[in-house]
């Protein structure tokens, strides 16, 4: 099999038959293949003629392979993720920062700028405590928003393996999902896609995917919330790759 990108030549180890992907080494191209392209290839190759042999060569033994691990291939680094390793202390730092929030950014003006004009009108024109009273809802909101806006202008998710000791922390704008754990209870990490009301919070296209640990206790925690698929899989692999745990299949991981 070739690359559709540089034609090169695809090694075995860089397929998988399972999931129809194959990647290339030399360009880093990551793309699908159909089934008929597996029989193509295979038809193409030179056959062993038993005949032209007096006794057949003997077959190597077969290599130790864990059937139950699924073949995958390395994720690629996802721009928004920054690698920090100094020997035992080593970091994974995400950027929230997306143009989606230059969108958000103006609608927080028009909103807030209209909850600031209603409220002067209601305070300093004598206006009746209904008006008051009635927008609340929109100012609690307006507030919400507002905060994750400039949350997501301003902070950065770091990820530390330092000491035996896994720690995520969100800042400077502070927010919840801060967590530390030790690094030798963890037991397995996979992917899952979050739950509904996570994804149409800000009306993804794709959806939002965490990366969880299961540990030794048989509890299962959150490392990283709201992330894209490729985000989430690169930070499960790179994670995985620091604490030396060999992927195992998880009921509906994302691959």
């Amino acid at each position: 099999m070739n690359c559709p990108r540089c034609q090169g030549l695809i090694a075995a180890d860089d397929v998988s038959l399972e999931h129809l992907i194959a990647k290339c080494r030399s360009c880093q191209e990551v793309f699908r293949f159909s089934p008929s392209e597996i029989e193509a290839v295979s038809a193409g190759e030179p056959r062993y003629d038993a005949g032209a042999f007096t006794e057949q060569p003997p077959l190597d033994p077969l290599p130790d392979v864990d059937l139950r691990a699924p073949l995958s291939l390395r994720a690629p680094r996802p721009p928004s993720i920054e690698i920090e390793d100094w020997g035992p202390n080593r970091k994974l730092v995400k950027r929230w920062f997306n143009y989606s929030y230059i969108g958000t950014a103006m609608f927080c003006v028009f909103w807030d700028g209209f909850l600031i004009f209603w409220y002067s009108m209601a305070f300093f024109g004598d206006g009746p405590w209904l008006m008051i009273l009635f927008p609340m809802l929109h100012l609690l909101a307006g507030v919400c928003i507002t905060y994750s806006t400039i949350a997501g202008f301003f902070n950065r998710t770091e990820i530390t393996l330092d000491g035996g000791l896994l720690t995520v922390w969100h800042g400077p704008i502070p927010w919840f999902g801060q967590m530390s754990t030790s690094a030798g209870a963890i037991e397995q990490l996979y992917c899952m896609e979050m739950p509904n009301h996570w994804n149409n919070r800000r009306n993804y296209q794709a959806p939002l995917v965490s990366v969880n640990a299961l540990l030794a206790s048989g509890k299962t925690v959150p490392v990283v919330r709201s992330l894209a698929r490729e985000e989430a899989l690169f930070i499960e692999q790179q994670l995985e790759e620091w604490l030396e745990i060999v992927p195992r299949r998880v009921p509906g991981q994302v691959d």
